[in-house]
């Protein structure tokens, strides 16, 4: 008989993704299912300020950093509750900042 493991909504979290990959050996099942919402739920711009500086925008906190292990420290954070960090030139993003509008 084949077993099944079935899950849903991991949106994109790292932390979910992994532990649902883990459940074929700990439950002995065959086959492992991805149910619906398996996407991220947002992208986070990591962005290049010049020389070793960088920023992140994650859960609307600015981090600022020029150590590599913090800028990998917090790509790897946005990840866990289901972000993305894309590398996004700082030219990018002041175009879109500019041309950005909000409805009155």
């Amino acid at each position: 008989m084949t077993t099944i493991f079935f899950a849903t909504d991991v949106h994109g979290s790292g932390i979910c993704w992994s532990r649902f990959l883990n459940q074929g050996k700990l439950y002995g099942t065959d086959r492992l299912v991805p149910g619906g919402d398996i996407v991220n739920k947002a992208v986070v711009p990591n962005t290049h300020q010049g020389g070793k500086d960088f920023r992140i925008t994650l859960l609307a906190q600015v981090f600022e950093t020029k150590n590599e292990e913090k800028l990998t420290y917090l790509v790897k954070r946005a990840r866990s509750p289901g972000h993305s960090s894309m590398y996004t030139p700082k030219e990018i993003v002041e175009l879109i900042s500019e041309n950005l509008t909000m409805p009155n």
